[in-house]
């Protein structure tokens, strides 16, 4: 089978993303960390025969920082020091998978949201995706002047 396709979304303003995002990120915040949160929208069930499995994951020169699976879908936080990272975006399937570089710069209390819906099994209540989209969001912290973000850059 081809590649499949990708499309990279660097979102103006935060993505809507489910509660339990929100509080990691608001842990985060408030401790004041530096880092990649990871969401991973997988909605193929845990006991489901399928091929489509995927694992979600984000890489940090060779090494995994956060990934994701159908067993494991709770959003993950890495914690990055301060400055220039190339991350590697990483969608691993059994017969294909897509993968994309990009760098960043971070500065203290920034955390890098990362929200990926990979391709998934058709499910009864949406669409399966075509893509595997990712959207990138840098949040800044609290007293930055900006209370949202900037773009990514």
């Amino acid at each position: 089978m081809p590649d499949q396709a990708l499309r990279v979304v660097e979102a103006e303003e935060v993505p809507r993303v489910p509660w339990t995002v929100r509080f990691r990120l608001w842990t985060a915040r408030r401790r004041d960390r530096t880092g990649l949160l990871l969401h991973a929208a997988i909605r193929d069930p845990i006991r489901s025969p399928s091929r489509k499995w995927c694992v979600v994951m984000v890489e940090l020169a060779g090494e995994p920082l956060a990934s994701a699976d159908r067993t494991s879908r709770l959003p993950k936080f890495a914690q990055l020091p301060s400055g220039r990272h190339a991350l590697r975006f990483h969608v691993v399937r059994a017969r294909w998978s897509t993968v994309f570089e990009k760098t960043f710069r971070l500065e203290r209390g920034d955390v890098l949201l990362a929200s990926c819906e990979p391709v998934q099994p058709k499910v009864f209540y949406r669409r399966s995706p075509r893509c595997d989209t990712w959207t990138l969001f840098v949040i800044k912290p609290h007293g930055s002047g900006s209370e949202e973000a900037r773009r990514i850059g």
